[in-house]
């Protein structure tokens, strides 16, 4: 995942640490499976799951269904 940008926001209290309860489900799921076979297959370095990690999928995975309802 690219950082092209940096945003700085304020979340409500409680969500960094919702965030960082997740990272181990996330590394444990098979969407993540695939991603870290596809970086050895390359020859590439596995991602590594952070609370920022998990906090980036979950605004993409938002916006997807925010723009879904709207538009």
């Amino acid at each position: 995942m690219a950082n092209d940008e940096v945003v700085n926001l304020r979340v409500p209290s409680g969500t960094k640490d919702r965030a960082a309860a997740l990272t181990v489900a996330v590394e444990q799921s098979d969407a993540f499976q695939v991603a870290v076979s596809a970086a050895s297959a390359i020859g590439a370095r596995a991602p590594r799951v952070s609370t920022s990690l998990v906090l980036r999928m979950a605004l993409i995975r938002g916006l997807d269904e925010l723009e879904k309802g709207l538009g």
